[in-house]
């Protein structure tokens, strides 16, 4: 009868190593598990990342700061500079003061905005000009006459409140 008592205690002791390792197993299969749900999280936070940046580095290549004011960033100075925008506010600002005379700087720049989009007539030149820096630029048309617009509304403005 003893030799079944130790059986049985050598058979619970048996069960109970087996049942501890089988846990472990397990437990290393979980955690191994856990490890690789990890990294991948890690490698698609990392491409996250990556996507974020070049999505906010495409938004910084506008021509306009859109703090208020509305400004020229570094690339619409440059535009500015090499389509000579500023020398061409000062010239188109005088035919059109009279339609700004009395308005709030909003309106006075919205109203810039609207004349170089819809109702400036470029030249067959200056069109050209403008159509080769928005490809040299990667930008569009717009964004380049944007560029006029905002000399031409600081130009307007500071005539007006000379």
């Amino acid at each position: 009868m003893n030799d079944w008592v130790n059986l049985g205690k050598v058979v619970v002791a048996a069960g109970a190593v087996i049942g501890i390792i089988i846990t472990i197993l397990r437990i290393g299969e979980w955690k191994g598990s856990v490890d690789s749900d990890r990294e991948d999280f890690k490698d698609f936070i990392k491409e996250v990342r990556k996507d974020i940046k070049e999505i906010l580095s495409s938004l910084s290549s506008t021509v306009t700061d859109r703090s208020s004011p509305l400004k020229l960033t570094d690339l619409g100075r440059s535009i500015s500079n090499s389509l000579k925008a500023s020398e061409w506010a000062k010239q188109a600002a005088p035919s059109i003061i009279d339609d700004v005379t009395g308005k709030h700087p909003y309106e006075i720049q919205n109203f810039c905005l609207d004349y170089v989009t819809k109702g400036l007539e470029l030249t067959p030149s200056m069109d050209q000009q403008v159509k080769s820096c928005a490809y040299e630029n990667g930008i569009t048309k717009r964004q380049v006459l944007e560029v006029f617009a905002i000399e031409l509304r600081d130009e307007l403005i500071q005539t007006l409140w000379k």
